[in-house]
């Protein structure tokens, strides 16, 4: 029986208990233990994250951030680590730069919430669009994907936590669109999707501006 220590890495435990058992460790058992310790930590993570918002304890580190830098680093990512998964990621603005007030890393979470479940919800060669546009003081970012999209009777409940969906089995712990949604009103701004069942996604943010934040 494997005895977790709290003070020791889940990862790090696993593996002390192959060597203690004299197993042979090989590669994809390595894989597939990191993906499932990554797993269970940012679900942890997010149960963590959720307690606080509730509590309204969550703390912000504010600052100037630019948003095609946050977008750009998400896509750059996700081509590095999934070099094989054939789905194309295209991020386009008119714009060069774009400022908001913000905490980068956890603005950071909403856009990699955001961007992670068009993918897991995307076929093999379609097409994720990203693109941002400044409007009356505000940053519109939209995320469209040509996925399984959200049937009618889910949509009321999407930004609940916990809520994994109806018919369409989802991964994941359910808190992501929860925790998005309540991130972006933090820094003043509004999140919303625009779904059909079969027919793709498409969520709308908006922040406001920098510039207009200061005014």
């Amino acid at each position: 029986m494997l005895v977790l220590k709290s003070e020791t890495p889940l990862y790090t435990q696993l593996i002390e208990k192959k060597i203690i058992e004299n197993k042979p460790i090989k590669d994809d058992w390595f894989i597939t233990i990191q993906t499932q310790v990554d797993k269970m930590t940012n679900i942890i993570s997010e149960f963590l994250t959720i307690k606080e918002i509730k509590k309204r304890k969550l703390k912000y580190k504010w600052e100037i951030c630019d948003i095609h830098k946050l977008l750009l680093q998400v896509v750059k990512n996700y081509k590095v680590t999934n070099p094989d998964r054939k789905i194309d990621l295209f991020f386009g603005s008119k714009e060069k730069e774009v400022q908001v007030w913000a905490d980068e890393e956890k603005l950071q979470g909403v856009f990699v919430n955001i961007i992670n479940n068009a993918i897991k919800f995307s076929p093999p060669e379609s097409l994720i669009s990203i693109s941002t546009e400044s409007n009356s003081g505000k940053v519109l970012i939209n995320v469209i994907d040509q996925g399984k999209g959200i049937g009618k009777k889910d949509m009321p409940y999407i930004f609940e936590p916990f809520f994994r969906g109806g018919k369409i089995k989802r991964e994941g712990s359910g808190m992501g669109l929860y925790f998005c949604k309540n991130i972006v009103w933090a820094h003043g701004g509004s999140i919303e999707v625009n779904s059909r069942l079969n027919h793709g996604t498409n969520v709308i943010i908006k922040l406001p501006l920098f510039n207009e934040r200061k005014k």
